[in-house]
């Protein structure tokens, strides 16, 4: 049986398989929620990716884009800045 489907969307997608991207969704691995929805339907990347964050609003999860990540970096790096004048006086 072909579960492939030529019309897009998080409704057109097999249980089976959304389930997966939905578990996947909840552990925050929304690439390989994109992947395993491309492989079962017939969607560009775009459209997978859309139905993907489809499927993440309608279970309430908010995909992040890294940026807090980033953030939290830079706030570190500052207070390794900050602190070297202190390292150098201990050394």
């Amino acid at each position: 049986m072909n579960h492939r489907k030529e019309i897009y969307g998080p409704e057109r997608i097999p249980p089976e398989a959304r389930t997966e991207v939905e578990r996947l969704l909840r552990e925050g691995k929304k690439i390989e929620a994109i992947k395993v929805y491309r492989n079962h339907t017939e969607t560009t990347l775009k459209q997978a990716k859309e139905a993907v964050e489809s499927v993440a609003s309608g279970m309430g999860i908010k995909l992040t884009t890294g940026c807090l990540t980033l953030l939290l970096l830079f706030i570190v790096w500052i207070g390794f800045v900050a602190a070297m004048p202190l390292w150098r006086r201990l050394l």
